[in-house]
């Protein structure tokens, strides 16, 4: 059996400088035990604690996973030292006949609990040039249509506050995984911060791990929105013990928030089916709300006055009118003022066929596989098959004019994610950038395709090795590197840049839309006429 002592001399995978062991206890269970938070613990020092104190563990019968830090810093108040007991996530298993050891560790810094991920993001934008629209010539410059990214993302205990009512359903605190991201490319860069609280419940001797809430933030830059998310049923993203399944029970009904630095701001809620309200105030224009709705059938509105403020004051979508021949009808509707100085017609009604079908706006299928073997591009270090929850989610947006299709696929061995692929594709029916002499051209799929793919893999070292365990044990508690909470945070993270990115792209096509100057031709046009 290895000497805890020595061990801890080597520090193992604690981390911090100047540790010092101020005691041990050990204890060998008789049967399997399983807890859904670690133990309490509570000590009295006879010498002063002048450093950072924490819990750390070791299991005799997994001596190469050495030593981990399982609860700290702890509360230190004259010679008490304690450190309340946290949620287990997935709940902690004492194996029968395994003997665990746990000391109380003194650090002279503070140890970094975290896993760090690297990989790369790429950025394909696919133009359809369109309805007439002409390529790039010789003298112009094309718009970009690849970026390049090196991404490194670090999982941390977070600290937020929930931005929501605190929920009743979970039987446990709610826990709070933060994941700071870091791109890096030849054009641009930046930095942003996702905070995602996870609970967990059990239900017929299965534990369910559902995310609550979000919230993402971008310090690096103003033209990039904060976004909070509180989902009306928690989304359920994982089950323990896992079996190769499915499920496809979650709902996109959320209360969404989302604010810029200049003061523009917004509220979405989305419903059960993936129908939605948005209002967006634009405080530097004139009519500053601006209200889009998607109804259930496919039919819509955009409620402005937009285009310059006093030209058209909305824009009505039709559901699909059905048959082989499907169409939607676009009605445009002018204002009074436009009607007067520019003769336009109270209104204008376009019909181009029909670029979706439904039901559903919104469709998920969940799944989990047992040894699966790991793609391409997948960390190798820690193994080659492992389990891979897969989620694949498609929305329908018929006012923004999208087909979203996002996959996140992560790979864990030893209930540890060690590495996420994800894949999204946004493609676009309507023209909203600007293009002269249209604003908005309504046409069929492929004036735009948007295709984000990114890589993540786990890196070993102190904070970010792979604490691999037997059964399921306590390396999966927060605030140490989290197993199904690093799964959890990371594919919220992901979900969550990609909806920001849709806000981000819905406010300047509206922004846009106010700022523009008055012309006298009409602004919107079918893509078949």
């Amino acid at each position: 059996m290895t000497a805890p002592s020595a061990s801890l001399r080597q520090k193992a995978s604690i981390g911090g400088t100047n540790l010092t062991a101020l005691g041990f206890f050990a204890f060998t269970v008789t049967s399997t035990v399983t807890t859904n938070s670690t133990f309490g613990f509570s000590f009295a020092s006879s010498v002063p604690i002048t450093g950072t104190t924490y819990i750390a563990y070791f299991d005799a019968n997994n001596p190469a996973n050495g030593w981990n830090v399982l609860l700290g810093p702890g509360a230190v108040l004259g010679d008490a030292i304690t450190f309340a007991p946290q949620p287990a996530v997935p709940p902690v298993t004492y194996v029968k006949g395994d003997t665990y050891f746990f000391a109380l560790v003194e650090s002279s810094t503070a140890v970094a609990a975290a896993s760090t991920y690297t990989g790369t993001k790429t950025v394909n934008y696919s133009y359809g040039y369109a309805f007439g629209y002409p390529q790039p010539g010789p003298t112009a410059t094309a718009p970009p249509t690849t970026l390049t990214y090196t991404v490194a993302s670090t999982v941390t205990a977070g600290s937020a506050s929930y931005p929501g009512p605190n929920p009743s359903a979970s039987p446990l605190a709610l826990t709070d995984v933060n994941v700071a991201e870091t791109d890096s490319g030849a054009l641009s860069g930046s930095t942003y911060t996702t905070d995602s609280w996870v609970g967990e419940t059990l239900t017929n001797g299965s534990y369910a791990l559902s995310l609550y809430g979000t919230l993402q933030q971008e310090p690096t830059s103003a033209e990039l929105p904060t976004y909070s998310t509180i989902y009306g049923t928690p989304q359920l993203l994982d089950v323990y013990p896992e079996t190769s399944t499915s499920w496809s029970t979650n709902s996109p009904a959320a209360a969404i928030t989302y604010g810029f630095a200049d003061g523009d701001a917004g509220t979405r809620t989305v419903n059960a089916d993936g129908s939605y309200l948005d209002t967006e105030t634009l405080i530097n224009t004139p009519g500053n709300t601006v209200t889009l709705t998607e109804n259930s059938d496919g039919s819509g509105s955009i409620v402005g006055p937009y285009y310059g403020g006093d030209i058209i004051s909305s824009i009505a979508f039709s559901a699909p009118s059905g048959g082989s021949n499907s169409a939607v009808t676009t009605t445009i509707s002018y204002t009074p003022d436009a009607q007067s100085y520019y003769g336009f017609p109270p209104s204008e009604a376009i019909s181009d066929p029909t670029w979706y079908t439904l039901p559903p706006l919104y469709s998920e299928t969940d799944t989990v596989t047992l040894g699966a073997t790991l793609p391409a591009g997948c960390a190798t270090t820690f193994g080659t098959t492992g389990t891979e929850v897969q989620r694949v989610m498609t929305t329908i947006d018929t006012v923004i004019g999208d087909i979203e299709t996002t996959t996140l696929s992560s790979y864990a061995i030893s209930n540890i994610p060690v590495c996420l692929v994800s894949n999204d594709v946004v493609n676009y029916a309507y023209d909203e950038e600007n293009n002269t002499p249209y604003l908005i051209l309504i046409g069929q799929l492929g004036t735009e395709v948007v295709t984000t793919n990114e890589t993540l893999n786990l890196q070993s070292g102190a904070s970010g090795s792979l604490p691999a365990a037997k059964g399921r044990s306590a390396t999966s508690v927060v605030p140490g590197p989290g197993g199904a909470l690093s799964l959890v945070a990371l594919e919220n993270h992901e979900l969550t840049s990609f909806a920001k990115a849709r806000v981000v792209h819905e406010h300047a096509f509206l922004a846009g839309m106010k700022s523009r100057a008055t012309a006298s031709f009409k602004a919107i046009h079918g893509g078949v006429r």
